[in-house]
């Protein structure tokens, strides 16, 4: 029996903006267990992204329980939350995030020199580093700044980035919303083959063609789980709202 890398119990995130109450996440109830492929999906304010942002650890809930690896999380200071993003999860973003002056390689090492605890030199890291490129296609371009790549060329740079700590967790948020069709599915192709070789991933996407690539697709709708599909089969579905 595989165990639970996520669980959330009555996960709760609302939003006070003025006078207006924003219930963003109402009472999710949510289990991904150790190498899952996960698509997160929903319309515009269904509570999706709010949802990345709770798992990633960037933001708090409101209420309810979040167990990353079966350690509480939620009530952890921002310090705290910190160490946990460095040490546990990896981040790929539609808009890549690297540093517009900094090689691929430097890019890639940065998780391991913001970590605090490490216990490896530089010239290990900058090995890793090179060897996370090599990973996904790019041993060739290590010392090309961002500008110096193409966008999918790009993505792959953030993902050798999110998998350099070895994380329990990689998120990706739109991971090829800024891509072309053929870029779009070389990532996808690589997170596929992440996925084959034990990674745990949860992708939040609106794409119909990209959620095909996970083996279980979430749909949220007015903050809850609309339905959860996997292989085809419903097994779960909610239909009734109720307004906190």
């Amino acid at each position: 029996m595989k165990k639970a890398v996520i669980e959330t119990k009555k996960l709760t995130k609302i939003y006070q903006m003025g006078d207006v109450r924003v219930v963003a996440l109402n009472e999710v109830d949510l289990t991904i267990n150790d190498g899952e492929f996960v698509a997160i999906m929903g319309p515009s304010g269904s509570g999706k992204s709010t949802l990345l942002n709770l798992l990633g650890c960037l933001d708090q809930p409101t209420s309810g329980k979040y167990f990353l690896n079966e350690q509480d999380v939620s009530e952890l200071d921002k310090t705290q939350l910190a160490v946990i993003r460095n040490k546990e999860l990896g981040f790929v973003f539609q808009s890549y995030n690297l540093l517009a002056k900094t090689s691929a390689k430097e890019n890639v090492a940065l998780p391991l020199h913001y970590d605090r605890e490490k216990d490896h030199t530089d010239e290990e890291i900058d090995q890793y580093a090179v060897d996370m490129l090599s990973t996904v296609g790019l041993g060739d371009r290590v010392d090309h700044v961002p500008q110096e790549l193409s966008g999918g060329q790009q993505q792959r740079v953030a993902i050798a980035r999110a998998l350099i700590n070895n994380p329990s967790l990689l998120l990706a948020d739109e991971p090829t919303g800024n891509l072309d069709t053929k870029s779009g599915i070389e990532i996808m192709q690589i997170l596929k083959d992440l996925h084959k070789s034990g990674h745990t991933i949860i992708m939040v996407t609106h794409e119909e063609e990209i959620a095909e690539y996970a083996q279980r697709v979430i749909r949220f709708r007015d903050g809850k789980i609309e339905t959860d599909m996997q292989n085809g089969k419903s097994s779960k579905k909610e239909v009734i709202y109720e307004t906190v």
